[in-house]
């Protein structure tokens, strides 16, 4: 038995799409799971699905007004209306309203990618983080790149750091995704750059940036002088430091670690460290983890990845501080 099995029940369904009147799109989002998925239960359950039709969704001089004059897209629309976006979409035909192509959607939004192939300290440390959370995807004939963060001030400091990066005038969103883990919603904060090119796609790929997270990321060739920024900006998306105390003594254990779907960028990073003589492990189950356990090898690569620090995250690197890593 699938796990969408025991949240989408037929109760479950019942109480939410027949009586609360949610929307498909709104059970989706709050279940972490496809309209497509929940229109499936509702079928399975012979539950009877309202017309797409039946939503509240503006007239034709409206919805004319508001995409074609306000240049609005259809997920806003979607948003303003409490419908799905689909929906939107399906009146813009039923209207003969013409539907813009990305390009034209996403003209207001501008950002540079190339911007990413002058290779200094500050692009770097963002080549190592969108490695570690950035995702390529695409749409059509176009491309997008996508960060989302767990919501708070410094990580949107570190969103906004990217778009000066990239010159991007995209605007940080957001949104409320399902953990499946701790099974609550969280707070999250993204941004999502539109309408790349094909030239663009190649450009990340060829610096270590995939699709989706499909395990094909690597550490590009850098010059040795900043490989370590890069690291630092792969440790400030995918890695950790855990700092304990012994009983009944001053001193302490440390760790510093890095995990990734892939187990060859660990060994990458591993041979880069270990270069500099630092000894660390692998472990590889269900995700691969590099971890380094000896203090003084952590002091030596934390004080190689923070010597040129165009940009951090001060959570992280005030931990090294406060017990003389740094």
């Amino acid at each position: 038995m699938s796990k969408l099995s025991l949240i989408l029940t037929k109760d479950m369904l019942q109480r939410e799409y027949v009586i609360n009147k949610k929307s498909i799109l709104t059970i989706g989002k709050e279940c972490d799971c496809s309209e497509g998925s929940v229109w499936k239960y509702l079928k399975k359950y012979h539950i009877t699905t309202r017309s797409k039709y039946k939503y509240k969704t503006p007239p034709k001089k409206v919805l004319y007004k508001e995409y074609i004059i306000n240049k609005k897209s259809t997920n806003t629309i979607a948003k303003e209306y409490k419908c799905s976006s689909d929906t939107v979409y399906q009146h813009l035909k039923r209207y003969n309203i013409k539907i813009r192509n990305i390009s034209d959607s996403t003209k207001k939004y501008k950002s540079d990618i190339q911007q990413l192939s002058n290779i200094n300290y500050a692009t770097v440390y963002v080549l190592g983080f969108l490695c570690a959370d950035g995702c390529l995807y695409k749409i059509g004939n176009y491309y997008g790149l996508a960060v989302g963060l767990k919501h708070e001030k410094e990580n949107e400091s570190l969103l906004t750091y990217i778009k000066q990066i990239i010159h991007s005038n995209n605007p940080i969103s957001y949104r409320k995704p399902f953990n499946k883990t701790t099974n609550k919603h969280y707070q999250e904060c993204r941004i999502q750059i539109y309408g790349l090119s094909e030239k663009d796609a190649i450009l990340l790929r060829k610096l270590g940036i995939f699709e989706r997270k499909s395990c094909k990321e690597f550490m590009p060739n850098l010059p040795i002088k900043y490989q370590f920024s890069w690291l630092r900006g792969f440790f400030d998306g995918d890695g950790w430091v855990s700092i304990k105390s012994k009983k009944q003594s001053n001193n302490y254990y440390c760790s510093l670690g890095f995990c990734s779907g892939d187990i060859k960028i660990l060994k990458q990073i591993q041979n880069l460290c270990f270069r500099y003589g630092s000894v660390s492990k692998i472990r590889n189950k269900n995700v691969a983890y590099l971890i380094m356990g000896k203090k003084d090898h952590i002091k030596h690569i934390v004080k190689l990845m923070y010597a040129n620090d165009t940009f951090s995250l001060k959570r992280k690197k005030n931990r090294f501080i406060e017990h003389g890593l740094l």
